[in-house]
């Protein structure tokens, strides 16, 4: 479909955004109208929705409000033809879950650590106490003991 531009208007210009969204000129949205005109909204397959999507790629025009309105008054559904194009989901599989953060476990032998290799008096417990209350890792009556 790509090489079909130059059959669909013979005088258009690809023009490519130079950042943020643009206005579509009139050639583009001629280009719209008669690319649109190939297809009917009522029948559009996967493979018409790729293809309508490529040429508007090609053209250098993006998906934006006053593309989906021009597509509208074509008698189409912006968002559908982008759903049914592949657009509207990311390539490839799914990203991976986040990673978790410090288990407790793993927070409580580091802390253990520390304390064994430190000498800490009531004033740096009862900080490190507060610390952990004010991140959520420690509430009163948790795991974390720091009676002597």
């Amino acid at each position: 479909m790509v090489g079909s531009i130059g059959a669909v208007s013979s005088g258009f210009q690809v023009q490519r955004p130079q950042g943020g969204a643009q206005s579509l000129t009139e050639n583009q949205k001629t280009l719209i109208s008669e690319t649109l005109a190939q297809y009917d909204s009522e029948t559009l397959t996967a493979s018409d929705a790729k293809s309508i999507t490529d040429t508007f790629k090609e053209a250098g025009i993006r998906p934006n409000q006053e593309l989906a309105e021009v597509v509208a008054e074509a008698g189409f559904d912006a968002r559908e033809i982008g759903d049914l194009s592949g657009g509207g989901r990311p390539a490839g599989p799914p990203p991976p879950p986040p990673q978790e953060s410090t288990s407790e476990t793993d927070l409580i032998a580091l802390l253990e650590e520390a304390f064994e290799e430190a000498d800490i008096d009531e004033n740096d417990q009862a900080a490190v106490l507060s610390f952990l209350e004010e991140n959520g890792i420690s509430k009163p009556g948790s795991l974390f003991d720091f009676s002597v």
